[in-house]
């Protein structure tokens, strides 16, 4: 069980000290589990049930996608015996995540809309 204990940046101890995260999504609402996004972010591998939609995230190279309890096991046997094999998948997986961020989002928002404040990390631009 992950304590929910956080640290002084405001991560939760236990997620940071993770690299893998499992999400099953339990609901008979199949959106986007929120669990997932949260690993992805993290830069965990993430294990999951078929995510949809898949916000351009690619089964088999931004997440394991198993669809029985079996293919979890096998999927965790492997991840156990080779904990750096999915180094790179991770890092795929944190990239899509990136894309939706809150501040991308709303940057992207305002750039839509002709916003010409500076916007925090991204270099001003001019109005169209």
């Amino acid at each position: 069980m992950v304590r929910s204990e956080k640290e002084p940046g405001g991560t939760i101890v236990g997620l940071a000290s993770l690299t893998h995260g499992v999400s099953i999504n339990h609901s008979a609402n199949r959106s986007f589990p929120f669990e997932a996004a949260v690993h992805l972010a993290l830069g965990h591998t993430l294990i999951s049930e078929p995510l949809r939609p898949l916000h351009g995230l690619e089964p088999g190279k931004d997440y394991f996608e198993v669809s029985s309890p079996v293919e979890l096991c096998y999927v965790l046997q492997h991840m156990e015996r080779h904990p750096g094999s999915t180094q790179l998948m991770a890092y795929r997986g944190r990239g899509k995540a990136s894309y939706f961020l809150a501040g991308a989002v709303f940057a992207a928002a305002l750039r839509a809309t002709g916003w010409d404040a500076q916007i925090p990390n991204e270099p001003s631009r001019p109005r169209a």
